[in-house]
Parts: structure tokens; C-alpha cells; sequence
């Protein structure tokens, strides 16, 4: 125990009192002496640190003036919201008085463990920001003093050290009201121990206070109090009770006269006879009848009647069985401690277990099954499994609607194995197939039971698995039921009310699932397994029971990837890369279940990323990279690594974040056409205190900026943006563009979104502000870009819906992206953009074509463990196959720009990307280039000429579907051969595809007839009216990767919107675009070409380009 001086220190308080009182002259005042100094009430707790990584501590101060034996109390911690304790320590010794008590993790740094009177590695120093600490006196069961709100999750004070204030000299004895830690504390930076070990605490004052009550229990407004239950009365001090000094009146059982004991401070009233079941009683104490004992006097009664109300318990449910305690609604009926609940073990998970009554109640509302949750490092000491017959004890609650037995330190699981067990018999359930339907409603009934299931789903949700101590990472697919409506539907967030009818299979009973990826179908025959509750969805967690079949359809997942960009273009991409942190451990929290296993796990998490960026990116010339960790060591790697995939050189820029984990925000830009001109890091700041620590920030690695806020305001950002001011050439160097790149990456939705909204909110405003900024300060080309950890549709996002420079703000996704494609991340089977890219007016002169790249969300988490790292009982999960695919659980956004050319341009809506043919014209399409200077929609295309639609061979010259359903008359202008690409969006996405929709590609000369398989069902028959969108390139020179956007020397663009109904007659005529919907999806598409008319006469059909 760490002794400390404020004793010493109350009497230099007094001796200035003195002065105060007589003065330093000569003559003496006449008056009173100043009273003496008082105790403390009880102990209280005196600093708390919730610090980085294992820096945690707690300390108690005795200011009550004499010796207090620690064995009478207890210290509770309750987890994460929880109302029972998830952990308890009984304390010992004695603790002398104007003495600290300090409690401390094993593994903090040295300054703490050397101020450390007991040292733990888990349980009460195991706490976060928003866990509780309570303080009990075990002779009475009060408490004596609290840290947090009981069964409040909301973080208050997480990162800071706080320590309790001079004039606060007893503690907060009521738990459950709000806590505001500014009431009472005062808060200093993470980590800081300076004062741990000691305390100051005046604990006097001007005269005797009078006695109080300070606690009760019941406590005021309590409802469910047992009709025997005792009254129990803490006062503030000893004191003397007489006569009728309380009554306790109740409004159905009336006056009650009881015994008393305990005294001189606690007192127990022990009725004469049980309330009645809901009634309302009134305990009333009577001032004139208190009185304390000490001889400080006036005060010396109460200074008035204290009364408070209790509401006694409802007529009882029956508790005794499983079917009973789940009850018929959608919460239990019989929450609190239940004993001996007998099952047979259905299912044992990583966390905890299911348990199903034997014989059941043979009601098809209330479910037989439970489960039993210990805690997330639970390791199954006893080999629980199947097939046991169990008697379980312990708390019943509702965690998040789902009905369970809960661990707690104060009320612990206790399990039992009474014998063996036959699994019950699963129940037939079906798969939700109503998009609109409440899960609750299908499946409340049975929430934990064993069930089977038969499916044929087609799979939005790709097998994705998690940190687990099983090997195969509690794999979860989502998939869609044929029998819904939206079957074979990509399911975007919020699209439907609900859970949009997807239905999950999850292998956490330590088995494994299929490697599905979105698209894919899997079936199913009497699925077996227990239908779990967990994170606001119904899950089948498939047990042993049967050996399981599944049917996998794999569709063809090939992502559409950018071209190379032109000389005349560049490109900016933004990719959060998810974890990216070496194997070693620097001390700053960047170790923990994201980190690699071993130096081969590193190299080949390094290896995806690289492929995936020099690859897949096609080596971007400005990339905003998101979850790096923040040492320049890691970042080297990274840019050696693209290197070695043929990437380019990248040189990088970043800053150190203030993130616990240490991930940080930059860039990766390519030196040879950027130059880095300056650099910042952007925090902002706020009058909202996020317990951001700048103590996080190692400068060993990297650079450091000290923390910009103060005068009552703080850091906004654990990971502030990074603002990059950049020039950007042509391949030539003859042209270029000043661009300012904002990298972000939001606070997450992990925790209390109820604080957690509201600060991504200033956080978009924030950015706003800064892109302002740029522009105000003459750089008005600026992109906002990186993981903004929200939808389009979310309030942080509508930030950006104003203007900047005189001009809206353009954000990729509704301007430039059609509805099917804006998708960033997969979330339980719903598709959503969290990965924004916004840019001023300005600079989306300059825009291309822009996409999120697919090589990640859709593709499954494949178990291919290099090292399974199960020796701590943890099974670390990555990704470690030889491709690309899912290096990350984010994809990453491509988006083209070009300098300035005079050029004839594409015409369509710019979700297809803008096309531009630039430079001298030696080859065009029709009487003579059209020179469309304009790429806006529709522009200028009245000059479109050479490409009429002819008449197809269907009966009156009809376009039908099948082969050779369609042809076009197309005339070329100029001289030589050039090469022809056309393409046609026959399933009305907004994007045209290569394969199918690629329907020219050839080398060709004068003027021609094209004709062409037209996909089966694109024209369904009487009644519809169709167009479709077309666009043609003609180019001089055949390029590799003819692309339907993008820069071209030479040759010309068209495009044409074409309308079709059931009875039109193709013409040889045609009139030019014009905007139509579009409508049905396409199947399969050939091509044949004829040429005719003009210089010469050519039949042939092309599989491929420019031979």
C-alpha cells in the first residue's frame, strides 16, 4: 500500500485557515476556533487509468481516519452494458488511513506496476472505456462507491487517466444514475500515472454536516422487489435511532411494523409480515428520531423526513425448464438466477454452448433451446460436447433480444454433467423468402433449438470467417432462397424493410462451409443444426449431427478491371487494405488478432495487397491507402512488394495517427509523374471529448504532429486525414494538373452509434471544411476520398451535398456509377459503398471513368492458414491463397482523369465512362468526324453519322432474338484499315461488358453490314418496348485493350441510344440518340460481319482484334 501525505497536507490546509481566521499581526481576533478537520465517509475510489494496450489501473483512498480492514470489500466490474458483474475481487489486508490501494494489470509499463499494491493479468483490470467499476461493503451488501452507469454500454472514459477531485470526500453510492466523470474527476492524458500511488483529499469542512441516508435497498423506484424482501438503510454516519423513527406503508398489505437490527450506521427492517404481490410501499425515515453520535454539534438531527417507493414483484412464472423460460413472447419471462435447468448439449460453440430440453413442452411457441454464454476467450476447460446431459445454474438475460444464460464473476456459470443424452429430433423450419418479413416473427419460437432446414440459395453474403480458437474461423455464408422474389438479385443495404428475406449458415460448432463467393448458388437437403440469435440475425450454426451435402453452383466472377491509363490521363484510387501490419511487436497496440502470425504470413498478406494493386489497379498513379500499420518499415514492404509484381516504384507519404492500433492514412504516388509539394495532417477539433490520445502516436517510425486543439476543445480523428498537395504531369511532362488529395478513414460503427454517428457527422463536415480551404487558398481541384465507415444514404454523408467554389460537390457514386454497381463492401449479405470518392466542381471537369474494382467484397475468405497460430486457444483467420482475391474485406476505387484535349467525345451518360479520340483524323465514321468537343450527355450527337441500323432477317426485316437477330449498315471514311469496336448494353446496367456485349472487334475499311446474334429473351414478345445503348470506336491503330472509354490518337466515336417495340420494322435509317430506358437482362451475344458496298465486298466473322 502506498503511503502519501495528505495528512501533512490537511494540516498545511489548517494552518492557512488559521491564518485566514487570526490574522499575522499582532492582535488576535476573537473568534471561535475553526472546528476539526472531519474523515472521509468511507473509502472511495481515488484515479482510474485506461490506458493503451495493458496500462490499467485502479486505486482506493482511506480518508476516514482510521485503519479500514480491505477484507470487508469487494471490487466488481460489469463488462460492456452488462447488469451483473462479469468480475469480482475480494480484497484483503488493511489500509491505513490517508492510504491509497492499487490494483494494476501485470503487464503494464513499469511506472504503474512499481505504485501497484496488487497485481493482475485479467478479471476487474480487464476493463475498457465503458465498463463499470463498483465498490461494496460485504458487511451490509452497499455500495460505496461506482465509476460508470450499470447497464449504460456508452463509453466515458476511454484513453484518459482520471483522478478523483481534493473536494470530493465520499463516494458515488448510487450506480445506476448517469455518470458524468467531469462531475467529480478530472481527466488527464492516456498512460499518465504521475500521481498513481497517492492521494489529496480535503475531507473537512466548516462544521458538522448533519447525517443523511445514503443508500438504500430497495432503492428508490425499484420495481420486482421480492413481497419478503428486507429493507435495508445506509446512513452518511453513525447515529442513534428512536421511538417511531420510520414507517413503511404499502397500498394493498398497508402499515408494516418490522424488526430491526444492525446500527450504529446500517440498518436491516425485517417486516413482520410479506408485502402483497404489485403493490406500492413508502419507507419513510423521521428526522427528529435520527440523530448522529459525534459531539460536533449543531447539526446533530436530520435536516428532514427522507421517503422513497418500491414496487413489489408480479404473480411468479414458472422457471423450472427451458420451454419456460424462453416463454411465448419475444423476451423472457424469467430473467435473473435460475438453478439446476437440465438439457441435453446440442451445440458447443467457441463462446459457449446450446442446450435443449429433453422431452420439450410440446408448444410450437415457446422454443425448447438455449444457449449458455461464457465469455470470448472461453476454451471449453470441462470438453463440454453433444450429447451431454447437463443441469445449468446462473443468470438469465437478454443480450441484445436474445434470450441466454449469461457468466458473470458475482453469478458464474455452473455446469453440471449429469449423464449422456440422445440429441433431440431437429424441427422442419423453411428459409425465409418475404425481403419485407420480420425474422423475429418466423423464428422467435425457435431460437436456440436443433432444426433442419432444406435451401436452394443463391449466395449474396461470400463465405467470410472470423477470429475464432477453431480452425476453420466460424465461416458465415448469406445467401437468398429461390423461393423469394429477389432471387439471383445482388441486395443492397436498406432496399427492404427487415433483413430483406437473406437466411445465414454459419459453421461456429468448429465445422467448416463451402468457399462460395457472391453469385454462386448452394444447396441443401435437411440442413441440420441449432438456430442461434447473435448480432440481430438468425443464424444456423450446422452441427455434427448428420454428415452434411452441399451443392455449389460456382458462377464466373471475372471483375471488370480498368485499362491501362493513356498518356494523356492519370488515375487516383483509394484502397482501405485491411490490417496491413508486419509480425513484430513495437509496444505501440499493434499487436492483437489482426497481426500476422509470422514473417510468412506477413510476406504473403503483402503479396496479395501488391498484386493486387500493380494488377488489378494497373498500377494507379495516385493511390489514398487506408489501415497501414504506422511504421515506415511496413510501408517500405509494401512499396518492395508492388515492385516485385512488375508495379511501379511508388515513393509514400503519411503521418502518424493517434489510432490505439496504430493504422494510419496516406498516400502511395508515383514519382515520375507526381510531385509531392507539401503535406498535413488534418485533425479537427471539437467541444466533445472523444478521449483521443496523442500519447499513441510513436514517433520511432514516423512522423508525429502534436495534438492542435485546445481552450476546452479536442481531437476529433483517431486517425486524422491526410491532406496531399500535388502536381500531376502527362507521360510527356508537357501538361499538368495541382490536385489536392484528402485521405479519410471515419470512426467505425463498432460500439455506440449513438456517439459514434453524431462524431462521423463532424468528421464529414470537418472534411468539407477543408476542401473549402484548398479551394479558397487557389487549389481548387481537390478529391475527398478513402473508408468513410458509411452509406450513401447516411447523415455523415449528406455533408457533402453543398457546394464548394461556386460548384456542387460530386460524389462517384451517383453521378458517374449505375445503381448495380455501387458497392464497396459486403455487410451479412447486404452490398454498401462505405468507400466514398468526392471531388469539387473543378476537377470532375477532368473525369474519365470511374469504378469500385470487385476483386475483393464478392469473393469468399478461403481457409489456407500458412500457420493456424492456435497456441494462445486463438485461431488467427487470413487469407493466404496465391491470387489477388480478397486481400482485402474492402475493394478498392479506380477513377480516370484526362488532361485537357481537343477531341471528339462519347455522348452516353458518364456511368459508361467518357470516350475521346484526340489529335490529327486520317479514319472516322460516316461523311467526316463530328469533332463533339463536348462530353456531356447528348451533346453535339446530332452530327453522329455512318451507323444506321438495318434491317435484321426476322419476318418484315424485325431485330429478334437468336443468331443473326440484328444487323447494322456501318460507313468508314478516310484511308487504310482501322479497327472497329462496338458494344451494346443489352442488359440495361449501365456498363459495357467484355464477352457478350463486345459485339465488333475487328479490322475493317470502307463501308460494311454487320450482322449479330441478338441474347436469348432480350426481346420478350408483344407488349414491351425496349432501347439499348451502343457505342462504336474506330480507331487507327488496334489497341491491346480496346477499352469502351478512355483516350485514342485518331478515329472517332459514336453512340447511339436505339428504341424497339414488338412490331417495329427496322430501318435502314436512323434517327439520332435519343434517351429511352432501359429494360430486361441480356444473355448471350455472337457476331458475324459482313462488309459490302463502296471500295470492296468482305464476309467474315471476328473472334478476336486486330490480326
Amino acid at each position: 500500500m502506498r503511503s502519501n501525505l495528505s495528512t501533512l497536507k490537511q494540516g498545511i490546509v489548517m494552518v492557512l485557515l488559521g491564518v485566514l481566521l487570526f490574522g499575522s499581526g499582532n492582535s488576535i481576533a476573537t473568534a471561535a476556533p475553526p472546528h476539526a478537520p472531519m474523515a472521509c465517509s468511507g473509502l472511495f475510489f481515488s484515479e482510474y487509468i485506461e490506458g493503451s494496450s495493458n496500462n490499467k489501473a485502479i486505486e482506493i483512498y482511506n480518508g476516514t481516519g482510521v485503519a479500514v480492514d480491505l477484507g470487508d470489500y469487494t471490487v466488481e466490474l460489469y463488462n460492456n452494458g452488462n447488469t451483473s458483474p462479469n468480475s469480482t475481487r475480494a480484497l484483503s489486508g488493511s489500509l491505513s488511513d490517508g492510504d491509497v490501494y492499487v490494483i494494476a494489470h501485470s503487464n503494464a509499463n513499469a511506472a504503474i506496476q512499481a505504485e501497484a499494491d496488487l497485481l493482475l493479468g485479467g478479471g476487474i483490470v480487464g476493463f475498457n472505456g465503458n465498463d463499470v467499476f463498483v465498490l461494496r461493503d460485504d458487511n451490509t451488501g452497499n455500495v460505496v462507491d461506482s465509476i460508470g452507469e450499470i447497464g449504460n454500454s456508452s463509453t466515458f472514459a476511454v484513453n484518459v487517466t482520471l483522478r478523483r477531485q481534493a473536494g470530493i470526500s465520499t463516494g458515488d453510492t448510487n450506480p445506476n444514475d448517469a455518470f458524468d466523470p467531469a462531475d467529480e474527476w478530472d481527466s488527464y492524458a492516456q498512460d499518465n500515472s504521475d500521481d498513481l500511488g497517492s492521494h489529496t483529499a480535503t475531507c473537512f469542512g466548516s462544521g458538522d454536516a448533519a447525517p443523511s441516508i445514503a443508500s438504500t435497498t430497495p432503492s428508490d423506484g425499484a420495481t420486482g422487489v421480492a413481497v419478503n424482501a428486507d429493507i435495508l438503510i445506509n446512513f452518511s454516519e453513525n447515529v442513534n435511532v428512536a421511538g417511531s423513527w420510520y414507517q413503511i406503508s404499502c397500498t394493498t398489505s398497508g402499515v408494516h411494523t418490522a424488526a430491526v437490527s444492525g446500527g450504529p450506521q446500517n440498518f436491516t427492517l425485517n417486516p413482520d409480515t410479506d408485502f402483497s404481490m404489485n403493490e406500492t410501499c413508502t419507507v419513510t425515515v423521521y428526522a427528529a428520531q435520527v440523530t448522529d453520535q459525534d459531539t460536533d454539534d449543531p447539526p446533530d438531527n436530520m435536516d428532514a423526513d427522507e421517503s422513497w417507493s418500491f414496487t413489489t414483484v408480479g404473480a411468479p412464472a414458472p422457471c423450472s425448464t427451458i420451454p419456460q423460460i424462453q416463454g411465448d413472447g419475444n423476451s423472457s419471462p424469467c430473467t435473473g438466477h435460475r438453478d439446476n435447468i437440465q438439457g441435453c448439449i446440442t451445440g458447443v460453440g467457441g463462446k459457449g454452448f446450446y442446450f435443449q430440453d429433453v422431452n420439450g413442452d410440446g408448444d410450437t411457441d415457446t422454443s425448447d433451446g438455449i444457449y449458455a454464454y461464457f465469455w470470448s476467450s472461453w476454451n471449453n476447460p470441462a470438453g463440454l460436447a453433444a450429447g451431454d446431459l447437463v443441469q445449468v445454474s446462473g443468470n438469465v438475460t437478454e443480450y441484445y433480444d436474445a434470450t441466454e444464460f449469461a457468466h458473470s464473476g458475482s453469478d458464474p456459470l455452473s455446469v453440471t454433467v449429469i449423464g449422456s443424452c440422445t440429441l433431440p429430433a431437429p424441427v422442419s423450419i423453411s428459409p425465409n423468402t418475404d425481403p419485407n418479413a420480420d425474422p423475429m416473427t418466423l423464428y422467435e419460437q425457435y431460437e436456440g433449438m436443433r432444426v433442419q432446414m432444406s435451401f436452394d440459395g443463391f449466395v449474396v453474403g461470400p463465405t467470410t470467417r472470423f477470429v475464432s480458437r477453431f480452425t476453420p474461423g466460424d465461416p458465415e455464408i448469406a445467401f437468398v432462397d429461390q423461393g423469394s422474389p429477389i432471387y439471383g438479385q445482388r441486395v443492397f443495404q436498406d432496399d427492404y424493410n427487415g433483413y430483406q428475406g437473406i437466411n445465414y449458415i454459419s459453421g461456429g460448432f468448429n465445422k467448416d462451409l463451402p468457399d462460395v463467393g457472391f453469385g454462386d448458388t448452394l444447396a441443401a437437403t435437411n440442413l441440420v443444426g441449432v438456430l442461434g440469435y447473435h448480432f440481430d440475425k438468425y443464424t444456423l450454426l450446422v452441427d455434427g449431427g448428420t454428415n452434411h451435402t452441399y451443392t455449389v453452383g460456382e458462377s464466373t466472377q471475372n471483375p471488370l478491371l480498368p485499362i491501362a491509363i493513356d498518356d494523356e490521363e492519370f488515375a487516383v484510387c483509394s484502397f482501405n487494405l485491411e490490417n496491413l501490419f508486419d509480425h513484430i511487436d513495437d509496444g505501440d497496440g499493434d499487436m492483437g488478432d489482426w497481426t500476422p502470425a509470422d514473417a510468412a504470413e506477413y510476406d504473403a498478406m503483402l503479396e496479395k495487397r501488391a498484386k493486387a494493386i500493380a494488377n488489378d489497379l494497373n498500377n494507379c498513379t495516385v493511390i489514398a491507402v487506408q489501415e497501414v500499420e504506422g511504421k515506415d518499415p511496413v510501408w517500405d514492404d509494401l512499396v518492395l512488394a508492388i515492385s516485385a509484381q512488375g508495379g511501379i516504384n511508388y515513393s509514400y507519404d503519411y503521418y502518424e495517427s493517434t489510432d490505439p492500433r496504430d493504422i494510419t492514412v496516406g498516400i502511395l504516388y508515383d514519382p515520375a509523374r507526381v510531385t509531392l509539394n507539401a503535406s498535413s495532417q488534418e485533425q479537427g477539433c471539437t467541444s466533445t471529448n472523444y478521449n483521443v490520445n496523442y500519447g499513441n502516436a510513436d514517433n520511432t517510425y514516423g512522423r508525429v504532429v502534436s495534438n492542435p486543439c485546445g481552450g476546452g476543445t479536442y481531437a476529433l480523428f483517431n486517425r486524422p486525414p491526410y491532406l496531399g498537395q500535388l502536381t500531376i504531369t502527362n507521360a510527356a511532362g508537357s501538361s499538368s494538373v495541382n490536385v489536392s488529395v484528402i485521405v479519410n478513414h471515419f470512426k467505425s460503427k463498432r460500439g455506440n452509434e449513438s456517439t459514434n454517428l453524431p462524431r462521423r457527422e463532424d468528421q464529414a463536415q470537418h472534411v468539407v471544411d477543408v476542401m473549402t480551404a484548398e479551394d479558397a487558398a487557389g487549389r481548387p481541384n481537390v478529391i475527398a476520398l478513402g473508408d468513410f465507415n458509411d452509406t450513401l444514404d447516411s447523415t455523415p454523408l449528406a455533408a457533402f451535398n453543398t457546394n464548394v467554389g461556386g460548384e456542387p460537390l460530386v460524389n462517384l457514386y451517383p453521378s458517374h456509377v449505375p445503381d448495380n454497381e455501387r458497392y464497396s463492401f459486403i455487410f451479412s449479405g447486404e452490398s454498401e459503398v462505405l468507400d466514398h470518392f468526392i471531388t469539387t466542381g473543378a476537377l470532375n471537369a477532368y473525369f474519365m471513368h470511374g469504378r469500385t474494382i470487385h476483386i475483393n467484397a464478392d469473393f469468399p475468405e478461403v481457409d489456407t492458414l500458412a500457420n493456424d497460430n492456435c497456441s494462445s486457444g486463438i485461431c488467427i483467420f487470413s487469407p493466404l491463397d496465391s491470387t489477388s482475391r480478397r486481400s482485402s474485406d474492402h475493394d478498392p476505387v479506380f477513377v480516370r482523369f484526362g488532361f485537357p484535349l481537343t477531341a471528339d467525345w462519347s455522348d452516353l451518360e458518364s456511368y459508361y465512362g467518357l470516350a475521346r479520340h484526340a489529335g490529327a483524323h486520317t479514319l472516322w465514321l460516316g461523311d467526316g468526324v463530328d469533332d463533339d468537343s463536348s462530353a456531356a450527355n447528348g451533346s453535339d450527337d446530332s452530327t453522329d453519322t455512318g451507323i444506321d441500323r438495318a434491317a435484321g432477317p426476322g419476318p418484315g426485316g424485325q431485330w429478334q432474338n437468336g443468331s443473326n437477330g440484328a444487323a447494322v449498315d456501318v460507313t468508314l471514311g478516310g484511308s487504310g484499315n482501322g479497327c472497329l469496336h462496338a458494344w451494346v448494353d443489352w442488359d440495361g446496367d449501365g456498363t459495357f461488358e467484355e464477352g457478350d456485349e463486345h459485339i465488333i472487334q475487328g479490322v475493317v475499311s470502307g463501308a460494311g453490314n454487320y450482322t449479330f446474334d441478338v441474347p436469348s429473351g432480350t426481346f420478350p414478345g408483344s407488349g414491351s418496348n425496349l432501347s439499348f445503348d451502343a457505342r462504336f470506336r474506330l480507331y487507327a491503330n488496334c489497341p491491346a485493350d480496346a477499352a469502351p472509354y478512355g483516350t485514342a490518337l485518331d478515329g472517332e466515336v459514336e453512340d447511339y441510344t436505339w428504341a424497339f417495340t414488338p412490331t417495329a420494322v427496322a430501318l435502314v435509317s436512323f434517327d439520332t440518340r435519343e434517351s429511352a430506358p432501359w429494360l430486361l437482362p441480356a444473355v448471350a451475344v455472337a457476331l458475324l460481319l459482313l462488309l459490302a458496298a463502296g471500295l470492296s465486298t468482305l464476309r467474315h466473322r471476328f473472334s478476336g482484334c486486330c490480326s
